[in-house]
Parts: C-alpha cells; sequence; structure tokens
C-alpha cells in the first residue's frame, strides 16, 4: 500500500512539473510615481494578466478586458516611463481609450479596450449597379392638368 501513495505522489509531482511553465509568468513594478516614472519587468505574461495587475496596484478600472489576448501571445520585455506611456505601448495593435484622471494616485481613471484590431475598421464597399456601370438615376414623373410629361432624372447627373 505504502509503494501504492508513493507512485501516486510520484506521478502527481511528475505531472505538475511539466505544468509549470504556465505558472513562469511574472511581473515586478519598480517605483513609486506612477505619473512620473516607473519600470515594468515582464516575463511570458499576456497583456491582460499585466493590465490586470496595474489595475488592481493603482486602482483603475478595465473595460473589454476579454478582447485583450484574443492572439493568445505572451510578452517578455522591460518597459520604463509614465503609467500612461506604458498602457499605450501595451495597448498600441489594439483600439483603446484611456480616461485620464488628476485624483487618482496614477492619474489613470479607466482603460476601455474596444477591440484587438489596429487602426479603424475598414470601410464596407456598397455595389450599385452592375459592374463597371453606373446605376441608373431615380426617375420621377410630374401631371399637369392630366396632360402626360417625360419623366426627370431627379438624381446628380443631367436629364438624360
Amino acid at each position: 500500500m505504502l509503494k501504492v501513495c508513493r507512485h501516486l505522489l510520484i506521478v502527481a509531482c511528475v505531472f505538475l512539473l511539466r505544468a509549470q511553465p504556465s505558472l513562469a509568468a511574472s511581473l515586478t513594478v519598480a517605483g513609486d510615481s506612477p505619473r512620473e516614472s516607473v519600470t515594468l519587468t515582464i516575463e511570458d505574461m499576456a497583456v491582460g494578466g499585466i493590465l490586470q495587475n496595474l489595475s488592481e496596484k493603482y486602482g483603475f478600472e478595465i473595460l473589454g478586458i476579454e478582447k485583450v489576448d484574443e492572439g493568445g501571445d505572451t510578452l517578455s520585455a522591460t518597459l520604463s516611463g509614465d503609467l500612461h506611456s506604458i498602457l499605450e505601448r501595451l495597448l498600441r495593435n489594439r483600439n483603446h481609450v484611456i480616461v485620464r484622471s488628476t485624483d487618482t494616485v496614477s492619474g489613470i481613471e479607466k482603460v476601455i479596450v474596444i477591440d484587438a484590431v489596429y487602426g479603424a475598421r475598414q470601410a464596407k464597399a456598397v455595389v450599385r449597379g452592375a459592374a463597371g456601370h453606373a446605376p441608373a438615376a431615380p426617375r420621377q414623373g410630374y401631371s399637369d392638368d392630366g396632360k402626360r410629361t417625360r419623366p426627370r432624372n431627379v438624381g446628380s447627373g443631367p436629364d438624360e
């Protein structure tokens, strides 16, 4: 019975050691003045996790955090500067809004992540008429005392 327990313990340890790389992510924040200068040392951590830690440390709200890690990438870097510029760098490939505040120690009230797409959304193409041909302008007919008149073009082009 003792051998079985040892065997199970060894198997459990091996299993936990194999799962450990996901626990290797770390974030160190140095500096006491987030409005002026802080240094982040990041090792193998997702941007969403970094934002969560900064939010807890400096007391700002994050909306749309679920949209941050859509790519599943992790980051290993050292970033220095004021908190606002660090947040800008972390969110540079995402549409976002950073709401500043004079009432908080960090100078940040809220971070809103809109989506994980860089830049503005593409305009949708509107197809009008057959390929290579402009659509016919709308026409409207008018009657004048029961006389039939030729319909006139009410579009932007000349009368046809």
